[in-house]
C-alpha cells in the first residue's frame, strides 16, 4: 500500500515537472515574459518603432512624411504600417520620375547640339537675306529715279538706317564717350593753365604769346639799326613778334611747322605726324609744379585733336597760338620741348656729357631760354625734313648772318634771332 501510494506521488510530480518544462522553458511567450523590459515612455516607444520599422534612405528622402510620422504614432502606434506602404508607394513613381528625367536630359543634349547647328545656319542666312536687302535697299536710296528733287538734295543730311536703328548699347555708349572726352579735355586745360598761372600770367595776364604778321621793311619793334635793316630785306619781307618768355625758339619753330602741316601737308603725311604726337611724352617742369604720367596722353590726345580741328580751317592756327585763355600754346610747346629733348639724346648721346649735360633736363623746363640751339636745329631739321633759316644779327657790328640747317628745301623756317630771343621771319 505504501508503495503504491509512493509511486502514484512520484508519478504525479513527474508529470508536473515535464508540464512545467515544456511550458515555462521551451515556449517563445515565457522567454519573452521572463526577459528583462525597459520602462520607456510612449514617446520613446514611438519613435524606436519608427527607427525600426522604415529604412534610412526613406527617412532622408522624404522630410515631409518623416515630419508628419511623429505625430501619426502618437495618434494611432497601430497604425504605422500605413503611412509605410504610402511612402513605398510614392518612391517608385520617384525613381521612375528621376530616370525620365534623364533619359530627357540626355535627348536634349542630343538635339541641342543639331539645334544649334541648325540656329547657326538659320543665323547665317538670316544675315546674308539682310545684307543683300540692305544693299537693294542703298542702291534704292541712292537711285536718284526713286527720289523726288527735294528728297535727293536733302539725302546727304539724313541720318544712316545705323543711326536710326542704333543698339541701345551702342546709344548708351556715345553718351559716355563724350563725357569721358569732355571730362579728358577739362583735366588737360586745368594742367595747362596752372602752368600759366605760375608763370606768365604772373607777369601778364592778356598779354598774347604771338603777335600779327607785320610786313613791313622797318623793322621797328625789333630795336635795330638801319644798316641792319637793310640787310634783313634781302632775305625778308616782313615778321612776327613773339613773345619774349623763355619758350620764343619754340613758339617760333612750332607756329611756323604747324603752318606748314595744316596748309601743305598731303591726308599721309599729316595722320603721320599725328601718330608721332602720341607716342611722345609730354613731360614738363617748372620750379616743383610739373604733369604726371597719366595726364600726358591726355595732353598729346588733345593736341592732336585742336590739330585736327585746324584742318579745314588753318588759317586760325594764329588765333589759337597766340590765344592765352587756350590750352594750344602751352602743349604746342610741351610737344617740341619733348621732341627736341629726344632728338638731342639721339642724335648727340656720344658728345652730351662733353658738350652740356644739362641741356636734356633744361629742354624740359618750362620757359627756360634755348641758346645752344645749334645742335637742337640741326637735329629738328633732319627729322622734321625741313629747312630752319636763321638770320644772327650782331648789333655791335651791324650784320647779319644766314645759318641754314637741314637739307630739304622744299619746306624752310625761318627765324630772326638777336642773342637772347628769336622772332618770326616772313621770307621774300
Amino acid at each position: 500500500m505504501e508503495d503504491w501510494l509512493i509511486f502514484v506521488i512520484g508519478s504525479s510530480i513527474a508529470t508536473l515537472l515535464i508540464y512545467y518544462k515544456h511550458y515555462y522553458f521551451l515556449s517563445p511567450k515565457n522567454v519573452r515574459t521572463n526577459q528583462r523590459i525597459p520602462n520607456f515612455t510612449k514617446e520613446q516607444k514611438s519613435s524606436q518603432q519608427l527607427s525600426t520599422s522604415y529604412p534610412i534612405p526613406l527617412k532622408i528622402e522624404n522630410n515631409n512624411f518623416q515630419d508628419q510620422k511623429p505625430k501619426l504614432d502618437r495618434q494611432s502606434p497601430q497604425k504605422v504600417i500605413q503611412p509605410k506602404a504610402q511612402q513605398n508607394n510614392q518612391v517608385k513613381p520617384r525613381v521612375q520620375s528621376l530616370d525620365l528625367k534623364q533619359n530627357q536630359l540626355r535627348i536634349g543634349q542630343k538635339d541641342s547640339v543639331g539645334y544649334k547647328v541648325k540656329f547657326k545656319d538659320d543665323f547665317q542666312e538670316s544675315r546674308i537675306e539682310h545684307r543683300n536687302h540692305r544693299k537693294e535697299q542703298i542702291n534704292i536710296d541712292n537711285d536718284p529715279q526713286y527720289l523726288s528733287s527735294d528728297e535727293f538734295s536733302m539725302k546727304n543730311f539724313r541720318p544712316s538706317q545705323s543711326q536710326e536703328k542704333q543698339r541701345p548699347d551702342q546709344a548708351t555708349s556715345i553718351p559716355n564717350q563724350s563725357q569721358l572726352q569732355i571730362t579728358n579735355i577739362a583735366i588737360v586745360q586745368q594742367k595747362i593753365f596752372n602752368l600759366y598761372n605760375i608763370s606768365c600770367r604772373v607777369r601778364n595776364q592778356d598779354a598774347k604769346f604771338l603777335g600779327p604778321a607785320i610786313l613791313s621793311k622797318n623793322y621797328d619793334d625789333l630795336f635795330i639799326d638801319k644798316d641792319t635793316k637793310q640787310q634783313l630785306n634781302l632775305f625778308l619781307r616782313g615778321y612776327r613778334q613773339v613773345r619774349g618768355d623763355g619758350n620764343c625758339y619754340f613758339t617760333a619753330i612750332a607756329f611756323q611747322y604747324f603752318e606748314i602741316l595744316l596748309k601743305k601737308f598731303g591726308q599721309l603725311e599729316f595722320e603721320e605726324v599725328m601718330s608721332q604726337i602720341l607716342i611722345m611724352p609730354f613731360q614738363i617742369q617748372y620750379g616743383e609744379y610739373f604733369i604726371e604720367d597719366p595726364y600726358q596722353s591726355m595732353c598729346a590726345q588733345r593736341l592732336v585733336q585742336l590739330l585736327q580741328g585746324l584742318r579745314n580751317r588753318p588759317y586760325d592756327l594764329e588765333f589759337v597760338m597766340a590765344d592765352p585763355n587756350q590750352e594750344f600754346y602751352g602743349l604746342a610747346i610741351i610737344f617740341f620741348r619733348n621732341l627736341a629733348q629726344f632728338l638731342y639724346i639721339q642724335y648727340n648721346s656720344q658728345i652730351i656729357n662733353e658738350y652740356k649735360p644739362d641741356l636734356s633736363n633744361e629742354l624740359l623746363t618750362w620757359e627756360f631760354q634755348c641758346n645752344d640751339s645749334e645742335m637742337i636745329n640741326s637735329s629738328l631739321a633732319k627729322y622734321l625734313n625741313i629747312i630752319i633759316n636763321v638770320y644772327l644779327i650782331d648789333q655791335r657790328k651791324s650784320e647779319v648772318t644766314q645759318l641754314n640747317y637741314g637739307q630739304s628745301k622744299k619746306n624752310q623756317i625761318h627765324l630772326i634771332y638777336i642773342p637772347g630771343h628769336y622772332d618770326i621771319g616772313i621770307p621774300v
